[in-house]
């Protein structure tokens, strides 16, 4: 048995020396001592010994220690990871624990070149080398990548105690999904931490953590609401849940999901906001079908001024009957957190007032609701 497993050992030895003669190397040159090949692939070229070996003798103690985990028959059709370890100046490729080869800078093809970049280079190659010669075995190349030094302060803008809605997402299938309303799709961080996000008719709470640019989100508890149809809402927790990176650019920012499936937009200011909800009567009469049904967000001054209009929505009745359903766009930015808006609705025939609003219809600010708003109209006398 032991003379078996010699006479193996000494056929794998042979292997790999002939397959360094044979490998295809980068461009017409022949095989030099220094090239390192294995199943036919070309892994790297040394050009000078190292630790008080010749180059021969590093090539030798290299070929022998490949063998060596050619010869691990614990490994076939099972899995094996080539690894880069970085040492001080050097990095280390290592397989099933066998210390492969050890490259410094001294290695590497020019003097700004760091030796775990080669590393990286040749591990990639004898990871394919090794998926040739030994059939049937998962090779899995993990590299080495160096920590990335937190960014200056400028380059990590806040992100808490700024409300974020959603302007849309794309996914790497080229999905695309767009809010209706980005009022309804919000977002917010806190400075503790914690993260609170709108998702349609639910709201859901969190936790998150950030550092730098690397930004990961995980929502614990939604509540249970059933939402309109075409609600984006699951869709939208499901990718705050997979996000790993954000980068603001001043009012934009934007969130990377995992493994690169997409993209979440967001803005700090909105641009475009909805009040919905329905113009009605108790009355019993119906209306003639040149009816024109008129509702207006204004914001009544504080003063003594006229009422500024923030937006309107007309229709014509056209044989339809209450109610009436209305959304009344207006720009956000026009509204100051302490302003009164109100909603007035009325309904004319012929050019003369039929029907109005008589109550005042409080929304948007003060904690008024700006959706489900119902107007009630009375008789004008």
């Amino acid at each position: 048995m032991v003379m078996r497993t010699c006479h193996e050992r000494i056929k794998l030895a042979a292997t790999v020396a002939a397959l360094a003669l044979q490998a295809a190397l980068p461009g017409p040159a022949a095989a030099e001592i220094g090239d390192i090949s294995v199943g036919g692939v070309w892994v790297g070229r040394l050009t000078q010994g190292a630790a008080g070996l010749t180059l021969e003798g590093r090539v030798r103690q290299i070929n022998q220690q490949i063998t060596e985990v050619l010869s691990l028959r614990a490994l076939r059709g099972s899995q094996i990871v080539v690894e880069v370890r970085p040492a001080r100046a050097a990095a280390a490729i290592v397989v099933a624990h066998i210390v492969v080869l050890t490259l410094t800078s001294a290695d590497a093809p020019g003097s700004d070149v760091p030796a775990h970049a080669v590393a990286n280079l040749w591990a990639g190659r004898l990871a394919a080398g090794l998926r040739r010669s030994l059939s049937g075995t998962v090779v899995i190349a993990r590299m080495y990548a160096p920590p990335t030094p937190p960014p200056p302060p400028e380059d990590r803008p806040r992100l808490a105690d700024i409300t974020w809605y959603w302007q849309g997402a794309r996914t790497a299938d080229e999905s695309q999904f767009v809010p209706d309303d980005p009022r309804r799709y919000s977002l917010r961080f806190s400075k503790s931490r914690k993260v609170a996000a709108r998702a349609d008719c639910n709201r859901a709470v969190g936790t998150y953590d950030r550092r730098g640019q690397v930004l990961t989100v995980s929502i614990e508890a939604v509540t249970k609401a059933a939402c309109r149809p075409g609600s984006l809402g699951r869709q939208y927790l499901a990718h705050l849940n997979d996000v790993t990176r954000a980068v603001r650019r001043g009012d934009r920012l934007t969130l990377d999901l995992n493994h690169g499936r997409g993209v979440m937009t967001f803005s700090a200011v909105l641009r475009e906001a909805r009040v919905t909800g329905i113009v009605t009567y108790r009355l019993r009469m119906a209306l003639p079908a040149d009816a024109v049904v008129t509702v207006q967000l204004r914001e009544v001054p504080i003063v003594d001024a006229p009422a500024i209009l923030l937006g309107q929505q007309t229709l014509v009745a056209g044989g339809r009957q209450v109610p009436f359903p209305f959304e009344i766009k207006y720009d956000p930015r026009r509204v100051t957190p302490n302003a009164i808006l109100v909603v007035r609705a009325m309904i004319t025939v012929g050019g003369r007032l039929l029907l109005a609003t008589t109550a005042v219809h409080r929304v948007i600010t003060g904690g008024y609701p700006s959706e489900g708003i119902e107007a009630v109209l009375e008789p004008v006398m």
